[in-house]
């Protein structure tokens, strides 16, 4: 439920959509690829493929006001039926895309790679240099590739530019949150606050007297510049991406953190990040499988009354708890990955930052406090003992380099 400031805000926004859209005045036509990572996202049989969160996800994709040129669909190992049924999803998706005369390229990952390798994957073999990178679990506004017409604008004005991230709203359809302009995509050395503070959030500078820009024949919001981005819904350079070595892979069990180390990487390359708060760019994030956060979907359904499920109901739909979907596992896990993860890339980021400052940080946070700030909305291991021994096998295995898998890691645990 929203508390009454949160739902004060987003009615606001919602009553006052068109100030916070970005209505384009040039011709709504630019080349991008869209790029969608998916692994176990069809649970349910072709008779029943609207409940699929992916179908959900590439029916967005095939409403665009600017449709990409190709659509390519890693499915990184998902299972075999009757777990998943992704790969007889194939051809109903390849004729949604014939249907609207875009390009279909599928690849199948017999062996799992994880986001971070499978997203390379797919930037490699785009054809263009604008890709849209698409979580399997988000859902597109029609109007979220005029953000493309934007990404043209900065490409144009900043030689440096490398990626415009997109807003997101996690189960709600607008803001439920202001903040200050200044801490959004900001990687906080000194607390070492490496949330974007992007999600369901935005700019309360741009709320009256927004700073703008000029772009061709019409003005715009001036982009805020970043040092971070929240992934979901993202437009970047092929070119740039490949150029600093793509999303890193940590070789963990999921993949957690290569966004933040995408982020460092493109700051030591000299790379600018942007970001545009229109409202109407936005994707919905369902965060398929979690059953934690927000269970009911808030705000304005635009899809209501259309074929297939509406948002409510998809958000119904994705708050029931499965395991083994998307980066979905058990929370011992998940804490394991992340304290193991944010080790390393801050380590890359400066000496002493991930085995010194986050190693305190971490230990302080995760097992002294059990910090809900800390726990992402997956919850709280609950013992003490337990979350010692996590921290322990987490920062210990970031230092040698090495990974337990989740099977070893929750036998380790137990033990």
């Amino acid at each position: 439920m929203l508390n009454p400031e949160e739902k004060k805000t987003l009615e606001y926004f919602i009553a006052n959509e068109g100030k916070y859209s970005y209505h384009s005045k040039v011709k709504p036509k630019a080349k991008y690829s869209t790029v969608v990572i998916s692994r176990n996202r069809c649970p349910y049989t072709l008779n029943e493929s609207a409940k699929n969160p992916l179908i959900w996800c590439i029916d967005s994709i095939m409403n665009q006001e600017i449709l990409p040129e190709e659509l390519i669909l890693i499915n990184d190992c998902s299972d075999d039926k009757p777990i998943d049924y992704t790969q007889e999803m194939v051809k109903l998706i390849e004729g949604k895309c014939e249907g609207k005369d875009v390009k279909f390229v599928y690849i199948f990952n017999e062996e799992r790679k994880n986001a971070a390798i499978a997203r390379n994957q797919g930037a490699q073999i785009a054809k263009n240099d604008i890709i849209h990178f698409v979580d399997d679990d988000c859902i597109l506004r029609s109007t979220t590739s005029k953000g493309v017409l934007l990404f043209n604008y900065v490409l144009e004005n900043d030689k440096n530019c490398f990626m415009l991230d997109l807003p997101q709203n996690t189960r709600t359809s607008h803001p439920t949150a202001l903040c200050e302009a200044a801490g959004m995509g900001k990687i906080e050395k000194d607390s070492l606050d490496l949330t974007s503070n992007l999600t369901n959030c935005f700019p309360k500078e741009y709320l009256d007297d927004a700073p703008r820009e000029q772009y061709e024949s019409q003005t715009v919001f001036k982009p805020i510049v970043m040092q971070n981005f929240q992934g979901g819904n993202i437009l970047v350079s092929k070119e740039k991406l490949l150029a600093i070595g793509g999303f890193p892979d940590y070789r963990s069990p999921i993949s957690y953190g290569e966004e933040t180390g995408l982020a460092i990487r493109a700051i030591k390359a000299g790379y600018s990040i942007y970001y545009f708060p229109y409202v109407n760019l936005a994707s919905v994030h369902l965060t398929y499988g979690n059953a934690s956060g927000r269970t009911e979907f808030d705000g304005s359904d635009w899809l209501d009354g259309q074929t297939g499920l509406n948002l409510k109901e998809m958000v119904e739909e994705s708050v029931k708890e499965r395991f083994n979907t998307g980066m979905r596992v058990p929370r011992e896990l998940y804490f394991y990955v992340k304290i193991r993860n944010f080790a390393i890339l801050l380590e890359e980021l400066k000496s002493g930052l991930g085995f010194v400052d986050w190693k305190r940080k971490s230990f302080t946070d995760f097992v002294e406090k059990d910090d809900i700030k800390f726990q992402d909305r997956k919850g709280s291991v609950e013992s003490k003992s337990i979350r010692e021994k996590i921290w322990n096998l987490a920062i210990a295995h970031a230092e040698k380099n090495d990974s337990f898998s989740s099977e070893k890691l929750l036998e380790y645990i137990k033990e």
